[in-house]
């Protein structure tokens, strides 16, 4: 609850300020800069009382309000329990204060241990993988001759061009025997 009356007067707070300081830069430009100074709007506020009672009156309520959550805080904050000599017997305490002596409990600083590596698992694909892509067989075609020649063949005529073998196929090329 203390929280939501925190913010809400430093919200009206906020407002009060940002209305007087329009008003003063509506005056001049170096009350406007005034504000940066420590006490620069109390001091506006002071002086120009009449144009700006209701942002001055504004912002101070809401400081009011922020500072009244604050106390509500503070108050409803538990408080750590202490242990008093006046609640506890004399019998009580000596036996404590015996117990506390003769009990030896030795501190060990924590050990840091390495950070392991782990290393990231592989990444699966998305997709299945791609076939690979079919080549189309090439082959040199002979036009003079009706003929095409394997691309394995070392020698080819001259006037030979490259086209896919079932194109030459189609076109109605014979194979031919490589010189």
């Amino acid at each position: 609850m203390a929280i939501f009356f925190f913010f809400l007067g430093g919200i009206v707070a906020f407002i009060g300020l940002i209305m007087m300081w329009v008003a003063a830069f509506r005056e001049s430009i170096w009350w406007g800069l005034a504000f940066f100074i420590p006490g620069g709007a109390l001091v506006f506020g002071a002086l120009h009382w009449q144009e700006v009672k209701k942002p001055f009156l504004t912002y101070l309520g809401g400081t009011a309000v922020v500072f009244f959550a604050l106390v509500i805080n503070l108050a409803m904050t538990p408080k750590p329990a202490t242990e008093s000599a006046a609640t506890t017997s004399a019998a009580t305490s000596t036996v404590t204060t015996a117990a506390a002596l003769t009990t030896t409990t030795s501190f060990t600083a924590p050990r840091f241990q390495e950070p392991v590596y782990h290393p990231p698992s592989p990444a699966r694909p998305l997709a299945p993988p791609e076939e690979p892509i079919k080549r189309l067989e090439q082959v040199w075609v002979d036009g003079d001759t009706g003929r095409y020649y394997s691309e394995k063949c070392a020698r080819h005529p001259e006037s030979a061009y490259r086209v896919a073998k079932s194109i030459a196929i189609k076109k109605g090329f014979v194979p031919a025997a490589c010189p």
